[in-house]
């Protein structure tokens, strides 16, 4: 009889551990599937700076300030930040001051103008995915020798990274690991 009620006890104790077991899993499910919702345009601002990414003067804009006029438009993002990438503008600036023949004293000149021209990219999020999906398809019909022409673009979720050209390949990568790490 003791031994039918261990056995009992023994059986109860398996059946109710493996059921443990597969709500786990759909919990670590859940939360891996859903990690895409949670990247928002300042997260992925935060994402840079947590990965000691080097950057000037970062502009978050509102409705009256963005460039564009499309923050919080129908079918368009509902938050932007641009942002100034240091390592390039500081690269740049030297190649301009070395080209141009320029004092190194001008290098604040440069380095400003490079800033007010935002050589960095813009993270731009949108109230949907399919929003998203079509502002990329708008970038992508722009004219081949406009400025977006050659950015890398890299989305996730409803969060869209475009970094300026003027960035090499390595420092866009660095944004492209810290933005889809988050």
């Amino acid at each position: 009889m003791k031994r039918m009620l261990t056995l009992a006890i023994l059986c109860i104790a398996l059946v109710l551990t493996g059921c443990g077991t597969d709500s786990v899993k759909e919990d670590t499910k859940d939360t891996a599937g859903n990690k895409k919702n949670k990247v928002t345009a300042t997260s992925t601002l935060d994402s840079f700076v947590n990965a000691d990414i080097p950057m000037y003067k970062n502009v978050v804009f509102t409705e009256e300030t963005d460039p564009n006029e499309l923050l919080g438009r129908p079918n368009s993002y509902i938050a932007k930040i641009d942002f100034n990438d240091k390592s390039a503008i500081d690269r740049i600036a030297a190649k301009n001051i070395e080209d141009l023949g320029l004092e190194e004293s001008d290098k604040g000149d440069q380095v400003q103008q490079l800033i007010s021209d935002r050589t960095g990219g813009t993270i731009e999020e949108f109230k949907t995915e399919k929003d998203l999906q079509n502002r990329l398809e708008y970038l992508q019909d722009l004219p081949v020798k406009s400025n977006v022409d050659n950015e890398y673009r890299y989305s996730s979720g409803k969060v869209l990274l475009r970094i300026d050209s003027a960035l090499t390949p390595s420092e866009a990568e660095s944004y492209e690991k810290a933005f889809l790490n988050q």
